[in-house]
Order: C-alpha cells, then structure tokens, then sequence
C-alpha cells in the first residue's frame, strides 16, 4: 500500500497499479485492506487513463490514437472491475473481520463514488467497455442508495443513461434519462440524451 501510493503521488501510475494489485492479492478477501488496495488501484487507473486520452486525443495519426483509444477504454474497464471486486469483499465480509465500521462506511461510500467517476469518463470518452454494463447498473443502483446529496443521485442515473447510450442499448438509456426527469424534468443533459436515444431508436 505504501509502495502504491508513493509511486501514485509522484504520478508513475504503471507502478502503482501493479504495487496496488500485489496487495491486494495478498489478502484478496479480507475487507480490512482488500478494498482500500483495489480502490487505489481504480483510482490509478482512471488517472493512467485520463492522461493516455489527453494525449492522444487529437492525434492526427489514425492508428496511433486507435491504439490509444483501446488502452483508454482497457484501462478504464480494468478501474471499473477493481471497483466492482472491491464492493464485492465489502458486501462479503463477516461481520467478525469488521473491526472498524465507521471506517468501512467511508470505504463503501469511496468505492461507489470512485465507480461513478470511472464510469462518468467512460461516457464522457465514448470508451464503453460493453461487458462491463452489468457492472455499470450495479454499481449505479448501490451508488443511488448510498449517496445523500440528491443532485450526485440524480448525476449517477443520469451516467448510467450516458452509458446505455454510447453502447447503443437506446431502449435501456431511454429507461434511465426518464428516471432523472421524473426527479429533475428540466434536466439539459438528461433531455438531450433522452432526445438522442429516441433519434437512435427511430433509426
């Protein structure tokens, strides 16, 4: 942990995922580390990807920023998974090896929000892995229930909307863009999503 985040901080997030990771498989079941190991390694990631975008984004050499683009969406895919393991051992745990539950309620909340922001870019890039969807409406479901801020609630609804859309499941991101219109009908981003679905649908 300690070795991931040094070389997390200094930005060598090549390192750090792999420190983070070695961690993790240390104990991979037990909630007093597990988690707090595979959120780093999220967290590091997403960081690892939005540079690679950054980057490349306006390359003018096509298969260079293809081979960008798929290092962008691996990457993210890879944080997603790391999130969705990480909920996983915390909803596993025994109650025995909670030793500090106040702690845990901090991790569970990070783990979620760290879930939303990786999903988040992954709409906002356009790099949808398409077998992590599953992943996407469970993590945004746990996320929606967690969070207390209705403004962030309303914001993970619309992600997974965001989500649906950019992988082509209109019928899905429809369902989604409509739920946030019922709580916030004025909702721009929701509306253009909601239009942008039906064109998609049409065709």
């Amino acid at each position: 942990l300690t070795e991931g985040n040094q070389a997390y901080n200094s930005k060598n997030y090549d390192v750090a995922v792999v420190k983070f990771e070695e961690g993790y498989q240390a104990s991979p079941d037990f909630v007093g580390s597990a988690p707090v190991l595979l959120n780093n390694k999220g967290a590091a990631l997403r960081s690892r990807a939005v540079i690679t975008y950054n980057e490349n984004v306006k390359a003018t050499d096509v298969t260079a920023k293809v081979a960008a683009m798929t290092k962008v969406k691996q990457d993210l895919a890879d944080a997603v998974e790391s999130y969705s393991k990480s909920w996983a051992v915390i909803k596993s745990a025994p109650a025995a090896d909670v030793t500090d539950p106040k702690a845990l309620e901090a991790t569970k909340l990070e783990t979620l929000r760290g879930a939303k922001e990786t999903l988040r870019l992954m709409a906002a890039t356009e790099q949808v892995d398409t077998t992590k969807t599953d992943m996407a409406k469970t993590l945004i479901a746990e996320y929606i229930v967690l969070e207390t801020e209705q403004p962030k609630k309303v914001e993970g609804q619309r992600i997974l909307g965001d989500i649906y859309r950019v992988v082509g499941d209109s019928d899905n991101a429809i369902v989604e863009y409509k739920k946030v219109l019922e709580i916030e009908p004025n909702d721009p981003d929701a509306l253009a999503g909601l239009g942008l679905s039906l064109v998609n649908l049409g065709y």
